[in-house]
């Protein structure tokens, strides 16, 4: 099968976190927090409307969660170049 596309945490102020819950709603136990720009996250097959908020099933770290739709992202390809790490003169 084709990679899934990776996700990143977008919209939460640094020295926040984006909660990851339990279920569907804010009413769910937090399972775990994600930082501003944590990235590696992948998408669930399970999406839930409730009232205004758009809530995502995710994975991020071997943890399966919830998450407020409107704080992930696509990840964006950052160009990497050899000589960004290295010494070379």
């Amino acid at each position: 099968p084709p990679p899934q596309a990776a996700y990143q945490v977008i919209g939460i102020p640094v020295g926040d976190y984006l909660n990851v819950r339990d279920g569907a709603g804010s009413d769910y136990q937090v399972v775990t927090k994600l930082e501003p720009g944590e990235q590696g996250i992948l998408l669930g097959t399970k999406r839930v409307v409730k009232g205004g908020t758009t809530w995502q099933q995710i994975t991020a770290h071997g943890q399966t969660g919830w998450v407020n739709a409107a704080y992930i992202g696509l990840e964006t390809e950052a160009p990497t170049s050899p000589t960004e790490s290295s010494t070379a003169p």
